[in-house]
């Protein structure tokens, strides 16, 4: 019968008699595990390893077989060197992690089965981590996990690359990774180019022949980035964001995708929009706060998009410009839907300028049951809804006739009252 043994580090693993010992506890640390010894052809996961985090290759060079660690779940990245102590550059043992997971993954038309790789507690250096298929990549929670992009990098912090390339079956229904449970630190002030938190890649295929989406961003912070916080890509369709916060960043989302579901989360303190609509739209934002955009509008809703957006439940606060700036392009196929929130404070950079929600060139939408709210008395919105060229809009709404110092909101709240229907 075999022996267990005890090592110290992967070098006297390697150097083990596998014909007397079977298993080993490795020591080492961060990289501390049970490992045992399989006989057979690992050339491959040697290849798809070679920071040594789960295949170890023995020193004889006459045996063939590999001492494989034994684990059930998540894939650490400290087994592959990670540090997490917030000095140092921890990339090249994360992305070994991401690596090796993705190797082992299944992608079929059948079936598609991925990994998790979690990073424990701590402050992890990077120049940037790329995530090429459905894998779950995760922390330990964004209040004790985080990743920070180091001075100079100028590269996104989490790429999630179109799956087109990487997945190359004939499935429709390719899934995206999923990101959870760490924060971001976009170290804005030490990037000079290009430098975005997460960026989910644009997708060459469009929604009539498959999808590219479902990505899942869940329990995230991202802060301080030198452009956008979290930028979703053309066809990256049916995501979600749950519980996400994006703060101090130029934009806070951009969303050029269809049918994302946002829900619970914080966009706030930005430069220019906190989110941002670009283009193709269906997405449904529900019971987020949208504050204190320094230079811009809080929730904007460009012309480009085409598929009707519903905005429900929400805080939108304090925005140097207007509220929700929402523009159609003419056509009655984009009803857009926001009803049930509460605007306060909006117009913060100019007195009796701008509106809570300013619309321009729509044909046909629904702001209902808003609330809207003024305590600065020296910076007051005009509006409550203001309408440049749109018409048929359906509103009704709650609001103070005096606010602040006895003087009241424009009261014509509109431009083009025939436009309003209340």
């Amino acid at each position: 019968m075999k022996s267990v043994v005890w090592v110290s580090d992967r070098t006297e693993l390697k150097s083990i008699d596998i014909n007397t010992v079977g298993a080993a506890f490795l020591n080492e640390s961060g990289r501390e595990g049970n490992f045992s010894w399989r006989p057979g052809d690992f050339s491959a996961r040697f290849s798809a390893d070679p920071l040594e985090g789960v295949y170890v290759k023995s020193s004889n060079s006459a045996v063939s077989g590999a001492w494989v660690r034994a684990y059930e779940g998540p894939v650490s990245a400290k087994w592959f060197g990670a540090k997490g102590t917030g000095v140092g550059n921890d990339t090249q043992a994360i992305q070994g992690a991401i690596n090796l997971v993705e190797s082992l993954g299944v992608g079929n038309y059948w079936s598609t089965y991925f990994g998790e790789v979690v990073l424990p507690s701590g402050d992890y250096p990077v120049t940037g981590l790329v995530v090429k298929r459905p894998i779950v990549f995760g922390g330990a929670g964004a209040q004790s996990c985080s990743i920070s992009l180091l001075n100079g990098s100028n590269a996104n912090v989490v790429t999630l690359k179109a799956p087109e390339a990487q997945i190359p079956v004939s499935d429709t229904f390719r899934y995206s990774a999923r990101l959870k449970g760490f924060a971001i630190n976009g170290n804005a002030g030490g990037q000079t180019g290009t430098s975005n938190g997460i960026y989910i890649e644009n997708s060459s295929y469009d929604i009539s022949a498959r999808y590219d989406g479902s990505a899942l961003i869940e329990d995230v912070i991202v802060r301080a980035t030198k452009d956008v916080g979290i930028y979703i890509g053309i066809n990256r369709n049916y995501g979600a964001m749950r519980c996400v916060a994006v703060v101090y960043c130029r934009i806070g989302v951009q969303n050029n995708a269809y049918d994302w579901r946002i829900t619970d989360c914080d966009f706030g303190n930005s430069s220019g929009p906190a989110y941002w609509q670009f283009m193709a739209g269906a997405t449904h934002i529900i019971g987020t706060n949208v504050y204190m955009s320094s230079n811009d509008s809080g929730l904007v809703i460009s012309a480009n998009v085409n598929a009707p957006c519903m905005i429900s439940g929400c805080y939108i606060d304090s925005h140097a410009m207007n509220g929700v700036y929402v523009e159609g392009n003419g056509s009655p196929g984009t009803r857009h839907v926001i009803s049930g929130n509460i605007f306060r404070d909006n117009s913060a950079s100019v007195d009796d300028t701008y509106a809570h929600i300013f619309s321009k060139n729509l044909k046909g939408s629904s702001f209902m049951n808003n609330c809207f709210v003024s305590t600065n008395t020296s910076k007051r919105a005009a509006y409550l809804v203001y309408s440049d060229l749109s018409k048929n809009l359906v509103w009704s709404a709650s609001y103070e006739a005096t606010p602040g110092a006895g003087r009241p909101y424009v009261k014509a709240v509109c431009n083009d009252m025939s436009s309003l229907i209340s």
